[in-house]
């Protein structure tokens, strides 16, 4: 049976997170395949699905770049490597953060990471 690994945030420290548990192939298409057949892991993301990307920020202050420049879906990168992504907020973790409850219902795990931050 497949752990599950439920990440709440999608940021940096989530994405990095979730790339620990990447296989190597290169190509999307091969990653969700391999991860498919090969994972040991089922990966839930529980988030907004915008990535912001800060090293833009400067430019973003500056007025060079609109929030749409440095704001990134992050839905299509999860999707095709076979990651569950889940839009909404958490409003409870239970059991010793083996149950994450959203406004949307509740979904159980057997590890957790929180990789919020700040947004804008």
């Amino acid at each position: 049976m497949k752990k599950q690994i439920t990440i709440i945030g999608n940021g940096f420290a989530s994405l990095f997170f979730v790339r620990y548990f990447l296989a190597i192939p290169i190509f999307p298409v091969i990653a969700y395949f391999f991860r498919r057949i090969y994972s040991r892991y089922d990966i839930t993301v529980i988030g907004n699905g915008k990535f912001i990307y800060f090293p833009a920020i400067p430019e973003f202050l500056t007025k060079k770049r609109n929030k749409a420049d440095v704001t990134i879906d992050i839905r299509p990168f999860l999707r095709r490597r076979n990651i569950r992504f889940i839009e909404g907020t958490v409003v409870d973790i239970q059991d010793g953060g083996r149950t994450v409850i959203t406004h949307d219902g509740e979904y159980k795990n057997d590890y957790l990471f929180i990789g919020i931050w700040p947004s804008f």
